[in-house]
């Protein structure tokens, strides 16, 4: 009876188990063996084309495309509205600050700060007080950036309903 009870639920399972999320590589890249930067390329990637993400392993996601699997960095990989929308209570879509606008943007979270060190985190008043030293005032930056022979801009603010462009 046991054996039957548990054949069911892995049967059941299984989809959720084997299901891949849809993504688009975000620019030209090589899918690689392995999740390094000098590792074998398997093949190329192309800005635009279609992939499943199997699994992410730092900085790296395992890719399945057509037959092929291998390795690329997320910063080339960028998950579809499909996928960003199944997901969107997720602690990084909350993390990217676009958590239910259906709006992907390409982020990457490798400094180890999981969920469980998000939940665990507490205030610090002395690591307040260290960030503190490095503040400066409007004229000592602008100080910096002249010594630096860095120029002002202006950047314009981007247009979420034309697609994100200013």
């Amino acid at each position: 009876m046991k054996m039957t009870w548990f054949s069911l639920a892995l049967l059941l399972a299984w989809p959720l188990v084997c299901a891949a999320e849809p993504a688009q590589i975000s620019k030209n890249d090589n899918l690689r063996l392995k999740p390094f930067a000098d590792a074998k390329v398997v093949a190329p990637l192309k800005s635009g084309q279609s992939v499943d993400i199997q699994k992410r392993q730092g900085a790296w996601y395992l890719l399945k495309v057509g037959k092929v699997s291998g390795w690329a960095p997320m910063l080339s990989v960028r998950r579809t509205a499909t996928a960003a929308s199944a997901s969107a209570g997720s602690l990084a879509q909350t993390a990217s600050g676009r958590a239910s606008t259906g709006k992907v943007v390409a982020t990457t979270g490798v400094r180890g700060l999981g969920e469980e060190s998000l939940k665990e985190a507490a205030f610090s008043e002395s690591a307040i007080a260290a960030a503190e030293q490095y503040r400066v005032t409007v004229k000592e930056a602008a100080q910096f950036a002249k010594a630096g022979g860095l120029k002002p801009r202006i950047v314009p603010t981007l247009n979420p309903a034309a697609g994100g462009t200013p």
